[in-house]
């Protein structure tokens, strides 16, 4: 019996000796969903630091990307690289005035972005914008090269501005429902299945369009008008289900 008392005050010694220890130790740190506006800074360092509203705080502390609300850039940020803010899904606001080039993915699944600010932006990566549900519009004014599925399953985007480009990859607007408006003025070629399954799109004008690929404007059941002048090429099923063009 005396045996088994020993071991049980070593036991018990050793629960004591564990609860100690871990009192000691720092807190751990985890990161939280955001729950009100959280205004960020990204830097030259590819880090994204906490600013104010007014973007005029200096001396703001590094901050977990996916808690950002509002993203602000730095005047010497030129580019997003690829996958940069990949699911962020708290992200509304994007205001990049110096940013000329924006990677593959790099808003990715960003389902809460509602508004963008990129006037300097002149190439767009592959599915930048995949499924930002909740954008409404996009004014490129300055953009000439655009990816495969940059805008694929936008559902409430409805009027985008490309003056400038002149390259856009396939399914860009693939199941964009709620498109009614597009200038494209400057295109040269729409590539496969652009804008398949935009069912609000109504009327387009693209002057300078030489080529169309297959599928391109696939079941846009709301079309009525399209202006091609130049027009030399056309793939298969350009117009399949366009039933009211």
């Amino acid at each position: 019996m005396e045996i088994k008392k020993t071991k049980g005050k070593k036991v018990w010694s050793l629960i004591l000796t564990l609860v100690m220890v871990i009192q000691l130790l720092p807190p751990m740190t985890i990161p939280v969903q955001a729950a009100d506006d959280v205004y960020g800074l990204l830097k030259v360092d590819g880090f994204v630091y906490a600013t104010n509203k007014e973007n005029t705080k200096t001396d703001g502390v590094k901050i977990y990307k996916n808690t950002v609300t509002h993203l602000f850039a730095a005047d010497d940020v030129t580019e997003i690289g690829d996958h940069a803010f990949m699911t962020c899904r708290n992200l509304t606001t994007i205001d990049l005035p110096s940013v000329i080039s924006i990677g593959s993915d790099a808003f990715y699944l960003c389902t809460k972005l509602t508004a963008i600010n990129l006037p300097a932006v002149t190439s767009v990566g592959d599915e930048a914008f995949w499924s930002c549900s909740e954008l409404t519009t996009v004014d490129l004014p300055v953009v000439t090269s655009v990816g495969e599925r940059v805008f694929y399953f936008c559902g409430k985007l409805t009027r985008v501005s490309l003056p400038e480009v002149v390259s856009i990859g396939s399914e860009s607007f693939f199941n964009c429902q709620n498109l009614t408006t597009v200038d494209l003025s400057a295109l040269t070629s729409i590539s496969e299945s652009t804008f398949l399954g935009c069912t609000s799109l109504v009327e387009v004008y693209m002057p300078k369009v030489t080529s169309i690929g297959s599928k391109a404007f696939d079941h846009c059941t709301k079309l009525t008008a399209i202006n091609l002048p130049v027009v030399t090429s056309v793939g298969e099923r350009v117009f399949y289900f366009c039933g009211k063009l």
